[in-house]
């Protein structure tokens, strides 16, 4: 359910968000008249399913076009960020923690593989001394 504080706050948000002066959320939780302890952390306020609601209102086709816009334009820094955006929200970035994760999982396969490699190794050299008629580890 959308609070009054939360409409006001997200109405100022969208305001501010025209204009090119910057503002922290806490400041525009402050103005909408929440609790100083609730503008120093804006989670409390923009985690709440009221908040989410809010957001989905907001039309997506203008936000994707401008993104698009700096995607394809001259600024080398904002074009990478705007890629990295558009590649997140369709879900095509790769997980960096994921590669590594498989990096360390393949190691550990090598090593496996090695070891095994190794142990045979030992026991085909066992099995293939001359004078050897016993199964290794076995005595009379």
């Amino acid at each position: 359910m959308i609070t009054i504080k939360q409409r006001q706050a997200f109405k100022i948000m969208l305001e501010k968000m025209t204009s090119k002066d910057p503002i922290t959320m806490g400041q525009i939780l402050r103005e909408a008249g929440y609790a100083k302890s609730t503008s120093e952390t804006p989670s409390l306020v923009t985690t709440t399913k009221g908040w989410e609601e809010l957001i989905a209102q907001i039309n997506d086709i203008p936000l994707l076009e401008k993104l698009y816009e700096i995607a394809l334009g001259d600024d080398k820094r904002a074009c990478l960020q705007a890629i990295d955006q558009i590649m997140t929200l369709k879900d095509r970035k790769p997980k960096a923690d994921n590669k590594v994760i498989g990096l360390f999982e393949k190691v550990g396969d090598l090593q496996i593989k090695n070891d095994r490699t190794e142990q045979t190794a030992k026991v085909d050299k066992l099995l293939s001394a001359p004078g050897t008629t016993e199964s290794p580890g076995v005595s009379e």
